[in-house]
């Protein structure tokens, strides 16, 4: 199967389908997932890849409406991006950390639904680990992506156990986010709008710089 065609599988997927939380005032679930796969299907939105993209990476860009990938993906971090996309069909101007926020929560609770971890036995340690990364990222600058990953990985917990998700978690994702080299960059920065103008209508090009090539079905 093609790349665009793998991408519409998972969104479809059963395990994307069990995804429904809402974090930061933005509501996330399956049926949105299957709308993105939807506007891929249809060719609204694009996949291309760019030898720019480092392994195991992805962007949404909401502009253009197109996913861009390397040839090697992890399912988990579709699914991440796929999260900006939903929020790109609803026409959403949110923060742009709580943007990255639910798309971490989202990409954690993934990764529990179709590995199928033990939820309850893996609650104190992700919890205390949270706690311990985040203080050496925030503290030392260091590992604050993995930071980040644990922090939205022990509200995903708290998610798929039905509790209320703590202040004191939300802002130590957050803070984390911020302090990781991927988003410390101007659109990121606090008080920035992620504008989301929805999908559809005209087809953007593409520009060469991009060095992208796009994906077909």
């Amino acid at each position: 199967m093609s790349i665009p065609g793998d991408i519409i599988q998972l969104l479809r997927s059963s395990e994307c389908a069990k995804i429904s939380f809402t974090l930061c005032n933005i509501a996330i679930d399956g049926g949105g997932y299957k709308a993105v796969a939807d506007k891929i299907d249809d060719g609204r939105i694009r996949v291309l890849t760019s030898p720019d993209v480092p392994p195991d990476s992805a962007i949404y860009e909401r502009i253009r409406n197109v996913f861009i990938v390397n040839a090697s993906i992890s399912r988990t971090l579709i699914v991440h991006e796929a999260t900006h996309a939903i929020n790109d069909l609803k026409r959403k101007a949110i923060p742009a950390i709580d943007d990255e926020v639910v798309a971490h929560v989202a990409q954690a609770l993934f990764y529990f639904i179709a590995t199928g971890k033990p939820i309850s036995a893996l609650a104190t340690d992700v919890g205390w680990k949270a706690i311990s990364t985040s203080q050496e990222c925030l503290a030392e600058n260091r590992n604050c992506s993995a930071a980040a990953i644990t922090a939205a990985a022990d509200i995903a917990i708290d998610i798929l156990r039905g509790r209320a998700t703590l202040l004191e978690k939300l802002e130590r994702l957050q803070k984390c986010i911020l302090a990781s080299p991927t988003y410390q960059l101007p659109q990121f920065a606090a008080g920035t709008i992620a504008n989301y103008d929805g999908v559809g209508g005209y087809l953007k090009p593409i520009p060469s710089a991009w060095h992208a090539t796009i994906l077909t079905k």
